[in-house]
């Protein structure tokens, strides 16, 4: 973001040259672009929380897709039919 910051300045001085109108544009394409960068890193941050969080739960023996059964999610997705009898007793 401190990069960001340094080119959206950089890029006004040079553009200051072409205008009042031209500032503007710019300003408000910066300040866009400024507001799209954080939305995507607030996502790459929850994303990476996630899938830590599952590999946690994966390590532990613990899986959500398994309802905490102690098989790993490779398990239940190299052997789903060996899944369906234990789940429902067939």
């Amino acid at each position: 973001m401190v990069m960001q910051s340094v080119f959206a300045v950089v890029d006004i001085y040079f553009i200051g040259r072409l205008g009042q109108d031209a500032v503007a544009a710019a300003g408000m394409t910066d300040s866009m672009l400024t507001l799209v960068f954080s939305i995507a890193m607030g996502l790459s941050m929850a994303a990476a929380a996630m899938v830590s969080a599952a590999h946690r739960r994966e390590r532990s023996g613990t899986s959500v897709a398994r309802g905490g059964s102690g098989h790993s999610t490779r398990d239940f997705l190299v052997h789903p039919d060996r899944d369906r009898r234990h789940r429902f007793g067939a």
